[in-house]
């Protein structure tokens, strides 16, 4: 199975979760190839992974807030703390999406998956993990 590309099953998904009434937190995990695979878009320079994944930040991230979806935090993983030792992950994201269906609607767009080969040249591995956003101290109702 794929971990780099979401299929229409998981798109179809979203939608049996009932959370379209409300903002979606979408956390990212991100880990980059050495050297960007664009061996199916040889017009594109020769660079690493991270640089690839800079190309798509920089093109997708208008377009999400277009949609009004807000980047909470993004930052490089420093440490492994609680993980098998094969599991490695670069950076990663939290992004808020106001629903379920603006974050598909960026997915399922023509300008969006005319860039995302640069997410794929970019990346070795990823997960993509959609949670409800909670009102207020989430940990005060465990």
């Amino acid at each position: 199975m794929s971990t780099l590309k979401h299929t229409q099953e998981q798109l179809d998904d979203l939608d049996k979760l009932g959370l379209n009434t409300g903002p979606i937190i979408v956390l990212t995990l991100l880990q980059y190839r050495v050297e960007a695979d664009y061996s199916e878009h040889p017009e594109q320079s020769p660079c690493s992974g991270r640089e690839a994944y800079g190309r798509f930040i920089q093109l997708v991230y208008p377009m999400a807030v277009k949609l009004n979806a807000k980047v909470v935090f993004r930052a490089p993983v420093l440490h492994h703390l609680i993980a098998p030792k094969e599991e490695r992950w670069d950076d990663f994201s939290i992004v808020e999406w106001p629903t379920v269906s603006r974050f598909k609607e960026l997915l399922t767009s023509e300008d969006y998956q005319s860039i995302t080969f640069h997410r794929l040249a970019a990346l070795e591995n990823s997960r993509v993990l959609v949670c409800e956003r909670e009102a207020g101290d989430a940990y005060g109702r465990v």
